[in-house]
């Protein structure tokens, strides 16, 4: 048999690709009218021999099970390669995870219009939003406080978020950039959480979905939460750990643009739930009549001459959005990962502690000057345009120390002026975590309601203080907390009173309940400064 090069030729002719496609053996060999499919779902196949693989070896294995499954399509293999970089052992390890998953938990022949999935859908508790996120991922939320775990059963809940994200991986575009998932735990009581719900849903997103899971977000988990998060997060890789994140409410956009978000999540878009299961229903509807045609031949090679595909359109649908929400700066928190990233990798250029030290003592003092000199005349990674507008300059302690754009915390906005969102604090990252901590300028009287309010906001629960509130005779940083035990401050919306004070030999701690006299909410602060 003639041997054929690999390649893939697109050609758009009357809203129909064509793609042909050519294996080194000839055995592949195939025409596909595929309507709808983007020239990118196309070009993505740029390995016909993995596909061709992975075909033979899924549907071999469906062969052989009762019941005799039908084959799968060449759309189903590529959303499979494509989760796991075309690998071709690991896509169909996914796929039988998937398959697994789907038959344990009933999260098969999914009718929306049959009770309860039904009610499920129309609770709005799970829905995928219209917009993306800056790189391009699909954006899914779990509004906690409206699930009911006494009402929705796991199988239930579990079948109203599989129906919907079967629905958004049809799009090219969500393979190719992956899945956001927001926990949204505002407003909800430790009625509404259920932890094997949640386990069971990291299982599935982290191993046994044909979906690359960027990043799980969690909005505004209260104090409970914090036993079991640490529980859940030993469930999954510790790559994936790196994109979990608890975020505050304001925090929120530093991960996604404002204006993806809907309203009840700091945004301007107004979600249509009900517009958007209407489109799930309609592309359901198509996919059921194309498995139909799909699976008329039977006892067909995985791959056959001459054979023909035709599939629908699908149509895409638009939100209602409102401009009202202010553009954010572009930030290092909001530029995703990839399938593989992690947030810090050791480097083979490292050396240990000991070598650091013997470094050091090789450098002496001129060395280290010098080189200390050298960073220092290093032009600025970043730009400072938010410290620098009129409005916010009065915040900024000196005029030539500004945080930077691309990573400054963001506060909440009050009575929708915009200037209230700044504060002279940038996020800093630690290990193998991103925005572990908060840099922030020693509070000026005119600014420490918006020191509490931050510290509020990100959720803290420690203050390393490294200046004195008066060095030189000159005013560092504004007494912000009250000195003395038992005594109190009030800062805006915030009571801060001192219940504690520790003084050790280099170093004092000082134990604050810090007050929301808003919602009567309390919590403990640990604040700690040298001697």
């Amino acid at each position: 048999m003639r041997t054929l090069p690999h390649f893939i030729f697109v050609a758009e002719e009357n809203a129909t690709y064509i793609c042909c496609i050519l294996g080194t053996d000839g055995f592949l060999s195939r025409l596909y009218l595929v309507f709808g499919v983007s020239p990118f779902t196309i070009l993505r196949c740029v390995n016909p021999k993995a596909a061709k693989s992975f075909l033979e070896a899924v549907n071999k294995l469906r062969k052989r099970r009762s019941g005799g499954l039908g084959a799968i399509s060449l759309s189903t293999a590529i959303k499979f390669l494509a989760a796991r970089k075309f690998e071709v052992s690991r896509a169909i390890s996914l796929f039988e995870q998937h398959e697994l998953t789907r038959q344990r938990e009933g999260l098969v022949d999914l009718n929306p219009n049959e009770e309860p999935l039904k009610s499920e859908l129309d609770t709005g508790k799970f829905t995928i939003l219209p917009t993306r996120d800056a790189t391009g991922a699909a954006i899914a939320v779990f509004t906690a406080r409206i699930h009911v775990p006494a009402v929705s059963s796991h199988q239930t809940t579990l079948q109203g978020l599989v129906y919907q994200l079967d629905v958004a991986l049809e799009s090219v575009e969500t393979q190719k950039a992956g899945i956001v998932f927001i926990y949204d735990m505002t407003d909800s009581k430790y009625a509404h959480f259920d932890y094997d719900l949640s386990q069971k849903i990291l299982t599935l997103l982290k191993g046994g979905y044909p979906a690359k899971l960027k990043k799980v977000l969690i909005v505004t988990a209260p104090l409970w939460f914090k036993a079991p998060f640490k529980i859940l997060r030993l469930f999954v890789r510790e790559k994936l750990r790196d994109r979990v994140f608890t975020v505050s409410l304001p925090q929120l956009s530093v991960h996604i643009p404002r204006e993806s978000l809907p309203v009840g999540l700091g945004g301007g878009l107004q979600v249509a739930h009900h517009a958007w299961l209407l489109y799930c229903h309609k592309s359901m509807a198509n996919k059921a009549i194309e498995y139909v045609q799909t699976n008329e031949e039977t006892e067909s090679p995985v791959v056959s001459e001459d054979e023909e595909i035709t599939t629908q359109p699908h149509e895409s649908w638009q939100p209602t959005t409102e401009s009202a929400a202010s553009p954010v700066a572009p930030s290092s928190a909001s530029s995703g990962f990839s399938d593989d990233d992690s947030l810090h990798c050791d480097s083979p250029g490292g050396t240990n502690l000991t070598e650091f030290v013997e470094r050091v003592k090789a450098k002496g003092k001129a060395g280290l000057t010098a080189e200390y000199a050298e960073v220092k005349a290093r032009p600025p990674c970043g730009t400072f345009n938010h410290s620098k507008l009129k409005q916010n300059q009065a915040k900024n302690r000196y005029t030539d120390v500004l945080c930077y754009d691309h990573s400054r915390v963001l506060l909440s906005v009050i009575n929708n002026d915009t200037s209230t969102d700044y504060i002279n604090a940038n996020f800093v990252d630690g290990y193998k975590q991103k925005n572990a901590f908060i840099s922030t300028q020693g509070p000026l009287q005119k600014t420490c309601d918006d020191f509490w309010r931050m510290v509020w906001e990100q959720g803290a629960v420690v203050v390393v203080m490294t200046t004195r509130v008066i060095e030189r005779g000159r005013h560092k940083c504004w007494q912000y907390w009250p000195s003395d035990a038992g005594s109190s401050q009030i800062h805006g919306q915030f009571a801060v009173t001192t219940v504690a004070v520790e003084a050790h030999t280099d170093y004092v701690v000082s134990v604050l309940r810090l007050v929301n006299n808003k919602t009567e909410e309390s919590r403990q602060i640990e604040r700690s400064e040298e001697h």
